[in-house]
């Protein structure tokens, strides 16, 4: 197994699903790790058909999608009580067709469940097993994915579930012009790449042989350090597990081993509150990747300007994006340069091409287009 088929079926989803790059290679990393994901977002911003979009393409395997709310059953989740099984003193679940026999689940608005589906919703997504009648059976998930618009408060009572998705994505409307527009006239069209149960198991066991080198250790250390002296302390639990997550970055990756560019993807794990996630990924790509720490004050530069000539007045507009113009472009030579000097030491140029991608369409298609227009 070679990772071109789920990079075939990422770049589709991609080509779908507008500005969910992150997001829709997050669920990928979920699969592959065998890990859960949460989608945190404004309605209407396509956390639910990104989720049903993946789960479309998995041929031969068990889908259990819920909406829950403060009225959400036992029943409605694990399956209804069975009778005969009643009449013999067994309070026994008829659980086919439920979460406990799902391949993948989709768990909407999860926070807003009671304790009592939540405690056991913990074994089944951890330890991948749920106790019907007293007895443990084995649950064939592979990952649990969940949306909401919000995520919990009350750390106290949903903490520990909380820390069971260890990848997480806030999720943002559409901002690029083009890309908006392309929504707009977007065709529903079916995902050509399909993937089978046998196929991402034999991707995950390869993933599991990933090594990951002692130095790449080390950076974890000094972003573990870095964080707790921010007053960011993801748990012990979350570092370990996060091995996974690096894993199946490296392999999708193409990576034999872990690479410094791989732990990129701890800036989706290790965030517990919103605020925190700048911070957390300011940190982890200084000590990863000081390019791409560079590029990303490039590109708060690029917005910066683009936001200062949104908000000009109407007589001043035309002399600030003229200004404006001028600084952008620099911007973008200055992402090329540092784009170059990565390819030359081997690096992943992903997310400096974005940059310069986004860069020119603002410098394009908004400011030459309102410079025009004035």
């Amino acid at each position: 197994m070679n990772p071109e088929k789920f990079n075939e079926l990422e770049d589709e989803m991609k080509g779908i699903i507008k500005e969910r790059d992150d997001e829709i290679h997050g669920l990928l990393l979920a699969l592959l790790s065998r890990e859960n994901v949460f989608l945190v977002g404004s309605p209407g911003t396509a956390k639910s058909m990104m989720i049903r979009l993946l789960n479309n393409t998995v041929d031969g395997a068990n889908y259990f999608e819920w909406l829950f709310t403060r009225y959400t059953t036992p029943d409605e989740v694990f399956g209804s009580v069975k009778l005969s099984a009643l009449k013999q003193d067994k309070y026994e679940r008829n659980v086919d067709d439920k979460l406990p026999t799902s391949h993948f689940a989709f768990i909407d608005e999860i926070w807003k469940a009671n304790s009592s589906i939540l405690n056991s919703l913990l074994t089944i997504i951890n330890e991948r097993l749920y106790h019907n009648n007293g007895k443990p059976m084995e649950c064939p998930l592979e990952t649990m994915m969940s949306a909401s618009n919000e995520i919990p408060n009350d750390r106290e009572e949903l903490g520990a579930m909380w820390d069971r998705f260890l990848l997480k994505y806030r999720v943002r409307s559409i901002q690029e012009d083009r890309a908006f527009k392309d929504m707009m006239v977007m065709k529903d069209s079916p995902i050509k790449t399909s993937l089978s149960l046998d196929e991402i198991h034999d991707a995950q066991a390869e993933v599991e042989d990933i090594n990951i080198p002692d130095e790449v250790l080390e950076h974890i250390i000094q972003i573990r350090k870095e964080l707790k002296s921010n007053g960011i302390i993801p748990s012990d639990r979350r570092y370990r597990k996060s091995t996974k997550v690096i894993k199946a970055e490296s392999w999708l990756n193409g990576h034999s081993k872990v690479t410094a560019d791989d732990l990129l993807v701890l800036s989706h794990v290790l965030w517990d509150d919103i605020d925190h996630i700048p911070k957390v990924r300011e940190i982890i790509t200084e000590i990863t990747n000081p390019y791409l720490r560079e590029a990303d004050e490039l590109y708060d530069a690029v917005m910066d300007v683009w936001n200062g000539i949104e908000r000009a007045d109407e007589k001043d507009k035309l002399a600030i994006a003229s200004e404006g113009s001028t600084k952008i472009k620099r911007a973008i030579n200055k992402l090329n340069e540092l784009k170059a000097r990565m390819e030359s030491d081997g690096r992943n140029t992903d997310r400096i091409e974005d940059y310069v991608r986004k860069a020119n369409s603002i410098w394009s298609d908004r400011i030459l287009g309102n410079i025009m227009k004035l």
